[in-house]
């Protein structure tokens, strides 16, 4: 069992080696975006159906979700969307330039679970925390650049951006950014197809 896990990891130290070597960046940017390992309808998933939506150039997007979670069946209509527990997520999670993600689990930048120490090295991807919502308590002690080392941290409001950079999170200007939440985007489309009286 030890000899066949140390030539796995070989295997994929070489692979990761050789893509590198070749600048593999260069060629097309691999995104990875998810909610919750077994729930969509946040930030990440309206995320992506805007990625799919305008369809840039250059980017292919994928969403990761368990495979027997409701949101898988939805989601694959859009398309690009891989089983987090298959071995194509893993291999796809070896390629990405970027893991987008509305929550801040160690699962979602730890593809490769134990494995992922003998590998760290040579991993090359961004961090960005497209939060689940708006953050009005500090939370540094959870979510700062020590234990999470985001790239970027996105927030939607002008109070929760100072209060990123002025509380002990550890990040600045050059990697918190003042955007606004994918999923409010969709509300605000939706606001005149709702009846209101029904609410």
């Amino acid at each position: 069992m030890q000899r066949e896990k140390k030539n796995y990891i070989i295997k994929i130290r070489n692979y990761l080696k050789y893509r590198n070597t070749i600048d593999y960046y260069k060629l097309r940017e691999i995104w990875i975006i998810n909610d919750r390992r077994d729930r969509a309808a946040d930030n990440g998933e309206f995320f992506f159906r805007h990625l799919r939506k305008k369809n840039p150039k250059g980017i292919k997007a994928y969403f990761a979700i368990e495979k027997n979670s409701y949101d898988f069946k939805r989601l694959q209509k859009i398309g690009n969307t891989i089983d987090l527990n298959s071995n194509r997520y893993k291999i796809i999670a070896l390629k990405t330039n970027r893991i987008i993600s509305s929550v801040s689990d160690n699962w979602v930048y730890n593809p490769l679970n134990n494995n992922q120490i003998y590998i760290r090295d040579l991993l090359n991807f961004d961090i960005i925390f497209l939060e689940n919502g708006i953050i009005k308590d500090d939370l540094s002690k959870y979510l700062n650049k020590f234990d999470k080392n985001f790239n970027l941290f996105v927030t939607s409001s002008e109070r929760e951006y100072k209060s990123i950079l002025e509380y002990k999170y550890g990040y600045n200007k050059n990697n918190v950014i003042l955007t606004g939440m994918p999923r409010y985007d969709n509300l605000l489309r939706l606001k005149n197809k709702i009846d209101k009286k029904k609410i």
